[in-house]
């Protein structure tokens, strides 16, 4: 894989990344929280996520769901499914500044679980994947080390910019009221619903 395929994988992966999608959704989310490891942990669910997502493309598996039209609206549904229950969740929650900082493992291992199961269970991710990745992959080579080489560089990323999401929750929560902070959590919620409906009308490229 040469330096120039490289290069052209990394800027197309940050102009991607920088879109909102759910995991940055959660992690700004989670950055009004102002707990380091409500943040960190949102980070690792997400990435092992995507971790999971890419090496399924290596073995097969989003050209599997390309061809089952069965397995792909099950996955569907259900990311759709809990992408409303998360706007849900968001809509009614009420920060309160006073408590952000509280440092509970529930808290912790929710904010890790919700963006593993966001991102594990986006059809869209995986058939992107599988349509994307292998434009850069050299068939005449190892695939191990290329497909390595490409999640090394998506969980790179997707990292540094659910990071800056997260910062630009954590600021937010600094210089604004709890009234304010709802608001924040209800624009996300919105954003979050309308990207369940975007997936509840997605249909595959056949």
């Amino acid at each position: 894989m040469s330096l120039s395929i490289i290069m052209v994988y990394l800027i197309a992966t940050v102009s991607l990344s920088i879109i909102p999608g759910p995991n940055m959704l959660l992690a700004l989310s989670n950055g009004t929280s102002k707990n380091n490891l409500v943040i960190l942990m949102g980070i690792i669910g997400a990435d092992i996520g995507n971790l999971i997502l890419i090496t399924a493309v290596s073995l097969g598996l989003g050209a599997m769901m390309q061809a089952s039209s069965t397995l792909f609206n099950l996955v569907k549904w259900l990311g759709t499914l809990y992408l409303i229950w998360l706007t849900i969740e968001l809509w009614r929650h009420k920060p309160d500044i006073k408590k952000l900082q509280l440092n509970t493992n529930k808290t912790i291992y929710k904010a890790m679980i919700r963006a593993f199961v966001v991102a594990i269970s986006n059809p869209k991710a995986l058939l992107f994947f599988t349509a994307f990745l292998p434009q850069f992959i050299d068939q005449g080579k190892p695939q191990f080390f290329q497909y390595s080489l490409l999640a090394i560089i998506t969980i790179f990323v997707d990292t540094i910019v659910m990071v800056i999401y997260a910062c630009g929750g954590n600021h937010a929560a600094r210089y604004l009221t709890d009234i304010g902070l709802r608001r924040l959590n209800r624009c996300c919620a919105f954003i979050m619903f309308s990207l369940a409906v975007l997936l509840a009308f997605y249909k595959k490229i056949n």
